[in-house]
């Protein structure tokens, strides 16, 4: 009778499942309980065009950690010299259409110097993984690298 209710508790647990990264899951449940407000205080309601929002990166996120692919980091140089391929980062997007985004947050920022360029680069599966303040920065679209040794194909854009 215990094996069944356990069965049935994994059950439950996995049909409320929204994203598993690793050892990371979200649930239905931890939405509600823990994000919620986050999602209401970037997007200004809670509903569900809002949480498919906030949960986009995280499903990109969940693939790249399941089978790997290009991720891509914006960076800014003052000329292609500068550029240091034993020390590429680990802070990077899933999406290449979200550099212009990126691009336009930071250069508004005073501490930005330089040319921006970007990264593009392959990583393995089971290298990346949610970044601790993703709900924080959602119009970021971050995903985080584990292991910037493990990133190969890499390629420097200019913007």
């Amino acid at each position: 009778m215990r094996e069944h209710i356990d069965t049935f508790k994994k059950f439950l647990l996995k049909e409320n499942v929204l994203v598993k990264i690793g050892d990371f899951i979200l649930t239905k449940d931890d939405l509600d309980s823990k994000y919620k407000d986050k999602i209401i205080k970037h997007f200004g309601e809670y509903n569900e065009d809002t949480i498919n929002n906030s949960l986009w990166t995280l499903y990109d996120i969940e693939n790249l950690y399941n089978n790997g692919g290009y991720i891509y980091r914006v960076i800014w140089l003052k000329n292609e010299k500068d550029f240091n391929i034993n020390n590429l980062g680990n802070h990077w997007l899933s999406n290449k259409s979200d550099i212009d985004n990126i691009v336009s947050l930071f250069t508004l920022r005073d501490n930005v110097k330089g040319h921006p360029y970007y990264i593009k680069a392959y990583t393995p599966p089971k290298n990346v993984s949610i970044p601790y303040d993703y709900f924080n920065n959602i119009e970021e679209n971050e995903v985080l690298v584990i292991n910037d040794k493990l990133l190969s194909k890499i390629e420097l854009i200019k913007y």
